[in-house]
């Protein structure tokens, strides 16, 4: 073992898990102490970006993910599928999303998520004949009373009303298509120690025409300011109401 990873080794031990002693071997490594070649610097970092925990987003592939609204039944299709690797179903009318999120425990470091916004990635107006549905009973909007908690999103084509219900059963509405984005604000923190974090929005699609939609999740941790993209994309498919 050479004598830079020897020390590198030693220093290590002293200041694991601390950041403070991160800092001080990157001091060091500036000043020319402890840098007798890139290898110690890129230790360094490597060792620091290691101590930073990311968030895990559960696919909305997996079970319980996507429920289509009372009433209606999923639709077989493979449109907008690129070579057999998109969506096989499509919603109609609307559907709830659940979308899970946890600590990856890869530290004890918070993650603040300060950001959940609904993307519609393609839309297709219009009525396709492939897809034509039927309620079964009365046909329903939505999927019935407010639920605290929830999130819900209008989609009109390319445009969309989006907002939180609160504990009164009221929709707080957002200013933008992020669901954070209401006047209380509302952040949501996720430690090592919580459980999964389940966010539930429900989708209602109001103009007729194909919908491809997907979320995007902005979150911050030791300073570090990242995004995810939910996948795989949703469809879903409205007629006039």
């Amino acid at each position: 073992m050479s004598s830079e990873a020897t020390l590198w080794e030693k220093v290590k031990k002293r200041f694991l898990n601390s950041f403070v002693g991160v800092a001080a071997l990157v001091i060091l490594a500036v000043g020319g102490v402890l840098t007798q070649s890139l290898g110690i610097w890129d230790q360094v970092s490597s060792h620091f970006g290691s101590q930073i925990p990311d968030l895990k987003i559960t696919p909305l592939s997996a079970p319980d993910a996507l429920t289509p609204f009372p009433g209606y039944s999923v639709i077989p299709a493979n449109i907008g599928a690129d070579q057999g690797a998109g969506p096989t179903v499509v919603y109609p009318q609307g559907v709830i999303v659940q979308i899970n999120v946890s600590h990856d425990l890869k530290s004890d470091a918070t993650i603040t998520i300060n950001k959940l916004e609904i993307n519609i990635d393609k839309f297709i107006p219009g009525i396709q004949t492939t897809l034509d549905y039927k309620a079964s009973g009365d046909k329903i909007i939505g999927h019935g009373p407010s639920q605290p908690g929830v999130f819900q999103a209008v989609l009109f084509g390319t445009k969309m009303q989006v907002g939180r219900v609160d504990n009164a059963g009221r929709v707080a509405p957002s200013q933008s298509n992020d669901f954070f984005n209401t006047p209380d604000h509302t952040l949501y923190k996720v430690s090592r120690s919580d459980d999964a974090q389940p966010f539930v929005v429900n989708v209602t699609a109001v103009q007729a025409g194909l919908y491809r939609i997907s979320f995007t999740l902005t979150y911050s941790v030791l300073g570090h300011v990242r995004q995810q993209r939910t996948t795989p994309p949703v469809l879903i498919y409205a007629e006039e109401n």
